[in-house]
């Protein structure tokens, strides 16, 4: 197990590594190339991964609460279970991310892209969503009541289904006629949000900046 809390590794080259269960807490890794790298269980509570390149990194289970993710690039990547606690994730790149059961409590989202992301379970309080793109993510048995800074026409840019406890003011009904109304079990909602991506009334694709 590699232990390394407070370690230094700005720009370090860490591409396809197994750190798997590494504690790296408050560890400096701005700017790291951790492209495909195995992370899972990993502890990186206030770690610095500013600008750095985790794209189809797995982080299944790793704690970043804390951590400051910022223009952090996480496309593909697999965050699932991951604990991001008030992590600071303004202008990350989470591009058909998977975030299931992510807990992103008090997280900052300002102005990143969740763009094709998956949202299952993920726990959303009062995380900060201003700027942030959900374009075609897919949003399920979680809760948006409590994000700041959240306005309908992000929630319009993704799809979803009755799971979700919406804002105030907010509804399937009224608002979001392309969501299902129903609970649906996971494999169907993944057909149907498959089914909403190729059809005319998803907003057209478009690629993400």
């Amino acid at each position: 197990q590699i232990q390394g809390t407070s370690a230094k590794l700005n720009k370090a080259n860490l591409n396809i590594t197994d750190l798997n269960g590494a504690i790296l807490n408050k560890a400096k890794l701005n700017g790291a190339m951790l492209l495909s790298a195995e992370l899972n269980k990993a502890e990186l509570n206030f770690a610095q991964l500013n600008g750095a390149q985790m794209s189809q990194a797995q982080l299944v289970g790793a704690q970043l609460n804390g951590a400051k993710l910022i223009g952090t690039e996480l496309n593909s990547t697999r965050l699932d279970q991951t604990e991001l606690v008030s992590a600071k994730m303004n202008r990350a790149q989470l591009v058909s991310a998977k975030l299931n059961g992510t807990n992103l409590k008090g997280a900052r989202l300002t102005e990143a892209n969740l763009y094709l992301a998956r949202l299952h379970k993920a726990k959303m309080e009062r995380t900060v969503f201003t700027g942030c793109s959900l374009r075609l993510a897919a949003i399920k048995s979680a809760s948006l009541d409590n994000g700041i800074g959240l306005i309908l026409a992000q929630v319009q840019s993704a799809f979803g289904d009755g799971s979700v406890t919406l804002p105030i003011g907010m509804s399937i009904e009224n608002d979001l006629q392309h969501w299902e109304k129903e609970d649906l079990d996971n494999d169907e909602f993944i057909a149907k949000w498959r089914a909403w991506l190729k059809s005319p009334s998803s907003p057209p694709p478009k690629k993400p900046s």
